[in-house]
């Protein structure tokens, strides 16, 4: 009998602990904003980018295909776009000639790879 008492008092501290657990990391979420997780979720990442204000300068949907080749490329919503061939004056107040031509904030980046954006955007 002592034994079984054991058992279920040990499953019991247990089930106490998880609960506790996920209660005490559910509130750091609520009031923080915080995620306690192993990754970054992807709805993290958009926002992110959408705060940043990144612009995407390209000379063809070749350009913008290059940052299309990876996952990026499911974030590309995110970032204003221009087609330096249908906004050549743009494209020249921001003396972009070389393409695809990342401006983040005041930073211009050329022939970026996609998989840097991320790092370099601080997303």
């Amino acid at each position: 009998m002592g034994r079984i008492k054991r058992v279920f008092i040990t499953g019991g501290l247990l089930l106490v602990l998880v609960v506790g657990f996920y209660l005490i990391t559910s509130n750091i979420t609520k009031y923080t904003g915080l995620l306690i997780s192993d990754g970054i979720s992807d709805d993290n990442i958009a926002e992110c980018l959408k705060q940043k204000e990144i612009t995407l300068y390209i000379n063809s949907e070749d350009s913008k295909k290059t940052l299309g080749d990876s996952n990026i490329a499911s974030y590309l919503p995110y970032i204003k776009i221009f087609n330096c061939v249908n906004n050549q004056k743009v494209c020249a107040d921001k003396i972009v000639d070389i393409f695809p031509t990342l401006i983040i904030g005041e930073k211009k980046l050329e022939k970026i790879d996609a998989d840097n954006l991320l790092e370099i955007s601080g997303c």
